[in-house]
């Protein structure tokens, strides 16, 4: 951290650190939980130990930033321009926040009851608590950012309005369509559908008809389709994994108590 008037760190260094990550990222709680780390990989320090374990440093010092309530630091000037987001998720909340910090003033358009897009609706909360995933989004909104939730572009408001009130505008939709699996017939199945259309389902509180599941895929959906439901009425759950050749026989070894 850099040294105050009297010489010494004007910041404990896990903040100094938070900050620093945080000119980049303004969700590192929640990205050092799920982010599948493919800079792991490739990292110089394999060569020589191991690599550096981001995930980790993102999780603790997201945590230890909510823990000690570290708020981003807010404009001192305005810019006096007005930019519309469409789209409350990852991509919206990031524009947002550093668009926030440039002084603009940022409007938030979000079709369903709650931000955070598919990390709220696409990943369980058993992986993304979501007190974490809301401290983390309301960090953002303090620096003057506006919501409006339940509102659909096109039905609620339309694109000719937001050109007419704002001075530019960001489409941050998402990628929510999910891909049908490779065999005949999957699309005209009625009960056949992405597993983050059940998350969802399961995030608002509906109740499924039907009892048993069959999850299909690699690595961590297949789990997640799977422990999500728990109380949702699905009684049993199997893992089809047929037809995936080299798929890692387990999906979540950091996590042998996933009871499935």
């Amino acid at each position: 951290p850099p040294p105050g008037a009297d010489g010494k760190p004007s910041m404990p260094w896990q903040e100094y650190a938070w900050r620093r990550l945080t000119e980049a990222n303004p969700l590192p709680s929640v990205m050092g939980r799920v982010c599948p780390a493919p800079c792991e990989t490739g990292c110089n320090r394999n060569e020589v130990e191991d690599h550096v374990g981001i995930n980790s440093v993102e999780h603790y010092l997201g945590d230890w930033a909510i823990q000690n309530g570290l708020k981003f630091k807010a404009p001192e000037h305005k810019t006096g321009k007005k930019v519309a987001v469409i789209g409350g998720g990852p991509a919206g909340l990031s524009v947002a926040y550093q668009l926030a910090l440039k002084g603009h003033s940022i409007t938030i358009f979000e079709e369903h009851e709650f931000l955070g897009g598919m990390m709220r609706y696409g990943i369980p909360g058993y992986r993304t608590p979501r007190e974490t995933l809301d401290a983390e989004i309301q960090r953002i909104l303090d620096l003057g950012v506006e919501v409006h939730l339940k509102t659909r572009i096109g039905t609620d408001v339309t694109l000719e309005q937001l050109r007419a009130s704002y001075d530019s505008i960001f489409l941050g939709l998402g990628a929510q369509a999910g891909r049908a699996l490779p065999i005949e017939g999957d699309a005209a199945a009625s009960r056949s559908r992405p597993a983050h259309r059940g998350r969802r389902r399961c995030q608002c509180r509906a109740q499924y008809r039907y009892r048993h599941g069959l999850p299909q895929g690699l690595q961590r959906r297949p789990p997640e389709a799977c422990r999500s439901p728990r109380g949702g009425g699905r009684r049993r759950r199997h893992i089809d994994r047929r037809g995936y050749r080299g798929a890692s026989p387990r999906p979540y070894p950091e996590n042998p108590s996933l009871g499935l």
